[in-house]
């Protein structure tokens, strides 16, 4: 079976990460949890009592890249080959992830895949398929992290959003395989789910919405990676340019706060025109 370390990322996590943490914490050789909060929240060590577990915190908020940089070199330095990148409010069913690293253990080309992603739209009975496809999401990903030193780490001038897509796209473009596990079933909430009357129809359909500041980070790293990565296929960028345009429509139309809605996505553009990446500067 293949040896796996796993990371989790918090940021001001509810009581709920204990909840989810134990639906994977048991199946993998180490966990290590990079707090990104301003506070600590070591009460994570006194009721997950595992010694696998290794809490890290140091008071700043390095967004995603770099905490999952670290967790890398961290893994690589201990030997592992493999690592999951967890964020905490998803979780798995138990079992998943023994499940997840023996699909991958078994799986031919496994060397030739740079992330293995998992499904979190449906769940499928499919116990072992593997489909390659463009891109996965951060979280419920099993990293190749010797495919990994050879690429070069997470880019952290995008700070959050867009760090599993360029990953995925870089590595694409670079001849590895982004293959999802549809068996493995994931847990996964992305944004905040609100219920907005359609211009069109009329109708009442889910709307998902984000906070400001998100949009800010959605609309400065989706030009970034553009500019970044200009192999990416015409179709690809087409869909980017889509799922972009849908988020800042939804936002424009049905969050309370549309002023600063308005305000954080032409923010993220200027920054971008300017080469102001990293984390945002607010002042």
């Amino acid at each position: 079976m293949v040896r796996i370390a796993a990371v989790t990322i918090l940021y001001h996590p509810a009581e709920t990460i204990i909840e989810n943490i134990l639906t994977y914490c048991r199946e993998v050789d180490v966990l290590y949890i990079m707090d990104n909060s301003a506070e600590s929240h070591s009460f994570i060590l006194e009721k997950l009592s595992f010694p696998n577990i290794v809490y890290l915190h140091d008071s700043k908020n390095e967004g995603i890249a770099k905490r999952l940089n670290q967790a890398a070199a961290l893994a690589m330095e201990s030997g592992f080959n493999w690592m999951l990148t967890m964020d905490q409010d998803s979780y798995f069913e138990l079992g998943a992830v023994s499940h997840f690293a023996s699909c991958i253990e078994g799986y031919e080309y496994k060397n030739l895949t740079a992330v293995f992603g998992v499904n979190y739209t449906e769940l499928q009975m499919d116990k072992s398929r593997f489909k390659e496809v463009p891109l996965v999401i951060t979280s419920g990903s099993i990293i190749n992290l010797p495919i990994l030193k050879k690429m070069g780490s997470f880019d952290e001038n995008l700070f959050i959003d867009e760090v599993d897509s360029e990953y995925c796209y870089r590595s694409r473009l670079s001849g590895y395989k982004i293959l999802e596990c549809s068996a493995i079933y994931l847990h996964h909430l992305l944004g905040e789910i609100k219920m907005g009357r359609s211009l069109k129809s009329g109708k009442y359909t889910p709307r998902r919405l984000h906070a400001p500041i998100r949009l800010y980070y959605m609309v400065r790293n989706y030009f970034y990676v553009q500019h970044k990565l200009p192999l990416i296929t015409v179709a690809e960028k087409k869909d980017m340019k889509r799922g972009l345009l849908v988020r800042i429509k939804n936002n424009l139309i049905y969050n309370p706060q549309r002023w600063h809605v308005i305000k954080y996505i032409a923010k993220g553009y200027l920054d971008y025109s300017r080469n102001k990446m990293g984390k945002i500067n607010t002042n």
